[in-house]
């Protein structure tokens, strides 16, 4: 009991001395020194920065005669490129006297990134060059021309714009919107309207092949939709040519539809725009007897009799194109017919007094088909074509006697068939 009366007055004892200090400590006045901590951005960090941004990111509008195309916030602020920078002295404001500032102060900047701006100055003249459209002629049956007039173009002048967009876009707007006026250059064509009615009456027809194929609605619509975009096309001197580059895409939305076509030496029943390779062949054939400079000619996987032997030329994209150059002084112009079951392709120009000779085909290297190869779906069952290599030469000269080509064309064929005939059925026992 003694001991417990002790530890209770001690307690009493350090609670009165603490109540006694706290007493003091609310009858006395302190004074803290306070001083102000300043950011190492402060709002003069941003200033600049905030007006150039907002600057840039106003809605933008180009305009090129009557075509406009507009530019929203979002996508004028994915040209930009925000940095923090160390700031130099004097490009701040001054800091409050006694104010604590870091010894190391930045600020926002806000520049354009030219690599996005010359991107979308290039997805911008996309959108806004009208090219030029060059003359054409017409053909009618009866073999008489017409001229098809030629527009004019216009396109972006990229390189100025893109100057343009550099000096203008980061300064302030004095509306809601900038409107840009942007520099744009004539697009010229090769031939204009006024050259097409000048070499209209100098033109006749210098060649005309055809070829012939099963009767089919598909193969149809590939020969004859791939053909029309030929017609009228003029090749001027010293103009190269190439098959895919002026087909365009070939989709279903443009005309084409699924058909057989040979893919690794193997007929494919199911290929968009089978049958292109006879609108190729038929215009090979009608030009290279004329002469012209042959780039690109490739031959089938297998042979098809239908064609001259060792004269098809086969195309398919990517990498298998028919490629030639115009390498007279005169333009050549195509146009071509296409039936139920045939394609006609008619070549204009002038006489060129040049002599074009083909050697007999060379075949060599005969292979059987393998028994175990595989049946091709476009042969009927026993029928086989032995795979060969073909040789062709031709020889062109001028009209002294002068070489100017002698081509070689090798054409290796693989052997195919449609399989092996069934087994004759087993007569009934007596």
């Amino acid at each position: 009991m003694a001991r417990a009366g002790l530890e209770r007055h001690r307690s009493r004892g350090c609670l009165g001395l603490a109540r006694g200090r706290a007493d003091a400590l609310q009858d006395r006045k302190i004074d803290l020194s306070v001083r102000e901590v300043y950011p190492a951005v402060d709002a003069s960090g941003f200033a600049e920065a905030l007006a150039k941004a907002r600057a840039a990111t106003t809605p933008l509008t180009v305009r090129v005669e009557d075509r406009v195309v507009s530019e929203d916030a979002a996508g004028l602020a994915s040209l930009l490129v925000i940095d923090r920078v160390l700031a130099k002295p004097g490009e701040l404001s001054t800091p409050p006297a006694g104010a604590i500032v870091p010894a190391t102060r930045y600020r926002y900047t806000v520049s354009l990134d030219e690599a996005r701006v010359t991107d979308w100055v290039k997805a911008l003249g996309v959108k806004l060059d009208r090219p030029a459209v060059a003359a054409k002629y017409s053909a009618s049956k009866e073999g008489t021309l017409s001229v098809i007039a030629g527009v004019n173009g216009i396109r972006l002048d990229q390189d100025k714009m893109r100057s343009l967009m550099l000096a203008e876009l980061l300064t302030s707007a004095t509306t809601a919107s900038r409107e840009l006026a942007a520099p744009a250059i004539p697009d010229s064509t090769a031939f204009t309207t006024d050259q097409a009615k000048e070499w209209l009456p100098k033109l006749s027809k210098t060649s005309t092949f055809t070829t012939y194929f099963p009767p089919s609605r598909s193969r149809f619509a590939n020969i004859s939709t791939g053909a029309s975009q030929f017609d009228g096309v003029v090749i001027m001197p010293g103009q190269s040519f190439s098959f895919w580059n002026l087909l365009g895409p070939v989709t279903v939305e443009r005309g084409y539809a699924y058909a057989g076509a040979i893919i690794q030496n193997r007929s494919d029943e199911n290929v968009i725009g089978g049958g292109l390779c006879q609108v190729s062949t038929t215009m090979f054939n009608a030009l290279s007897k004329l002469g012209y400079q042959i780039d690109e000619r490739h031959a089938h996987g297998y042979l098809i009799d239908r064609y001259p032997l060792g004269l098809d030329a086969a195309v398919f994209d990517p990498g298998v194109d028919f490629r030639w150059t115009n390498d007279t002084d005169v333009p050549v112009f195509l146009w071509s017919w296409v039936g139920d079951t045939f394609v006609t392709f008619d070549v204009w120009s002038m006489p060129t007094g040049r002599t074009v000779t083909f050697s007999d085909a060379l075949q060599k290297n005969f292979v059987d088909v393998p028994p175990d190869q595989p049946a091709d779906p476009a042969f009927p069952k026993g029928v086989s074509v032995k795979g060969r290599d073909v040789f062709r030469t031709r020889t062109v000269s001028d009209a002294s006697g002068k070489a100017i080509h002698q081509d070689f064309f090798a054409s290796h064929y693989a052997p195919v068939w449609g399989g092996p005939l069934p087994a004759p059925a087993t007569p009934p026992a007596p």
